[in-house]
């Protein structure tokens, strides 16, 4: 995931002598390797960190004051990830010893932030909970652009719905989700545990269902969740 990253490394305890074959195996080697990947990681962190001490200090100043003293030192972390956000995307699913920091470094565009990704953490603190949360692990709600349930089945019953926009309108449901919820965090607890959970995974499938079904959406394939319960 780091191939965007460039550079020389001088070192003296690489053997010159070898194969390369032996030189990729040797310990040396692998040492410079995490040390390249802490350090990286640190540097953007770094980014992220001031980047969001601007947005903070820009708030609290009513967004006027500072805004144009050093406007690239405000935005250097959202520049690098604009370029290559698909790095540290693909980092979350490869590298599993730094899958964390990595997970802290991903931006997500909302409904309030279109334009600025936001953090996971940010984005979370931020959120509210909604009075159909305080007693269920999630809900499934119409996004910004979508359609309620009442008209998706309305799209459904018309003769001249089209697979297409049933595909569409479908791509723009919310999945809401209450992190306080004791089955939402058991579940966490298993994928953090073995992120390759299949119960996990089937217990996540059977939650997006059931909350379809609650929030009036019909389910696509009735007869495979049917079948999965048997």
């Amino acid at each position: 995931w780091l191939s965007f990253l460039r550079g020389l490394v001088d070192s003296d305890t690489l053997p010159l002598n070898v194969s390369r074959e032996m030189l990729q195996a040797h310990s040396s080697l692998k040492t410079i390797r995490k040390k390249l990947v802490r350090k990286v990681l640190d540097h953007l962190k770094r980014l992220a960190d001031e980047e969001a001490k601007c947005a903070e200090e820009r708030k609290e100043g009513g967004g006027k004051e500072g805004d144009k003293e050093n406007p690239k030192e405000c935005s250097r972390y959202s520049d690098f990830w604009k370029e290559f956000g698909r790095s540290i995307k693909l980092g979350v699913i490869e590298d599993s010893t730094n899958r964390l920091r990595l997970a802290k470094l991903l931006r997500f565009r909302t409904s309030k932030s279109p334009d600025a990704p936001t953090s996971l953490d940010a984005y979370v603190s931020g959120v509210k909970l909604s009075a159909r949360l305080a007693s269920t692990p999630c809900v499934v709600v119409a996004g910004r652009f979508g359609q309620t349930a009442n008209m998706e089945r309305i799209m459904r019953a018309q003769a001249l719905g089209d697979g297409a926009a049933a595909a569409a309108a479908r791509a723009q449901r919310a999945l809401e989700i209450n992190p306080r919820h004791p089955l939402i965090k058991a579940l966490l607890a298993r994928v953090e545990s073995d992120a390759d959970d299949a119960t996990a995974a089937e217990s996540a499938a059977l939650l997006f269902e059931t909350a379809l079904l609650e929030s009036g959406y019909a389910l696509d394939d009735p007869k495979a969740r049917a079948g999965s319960e048997h």
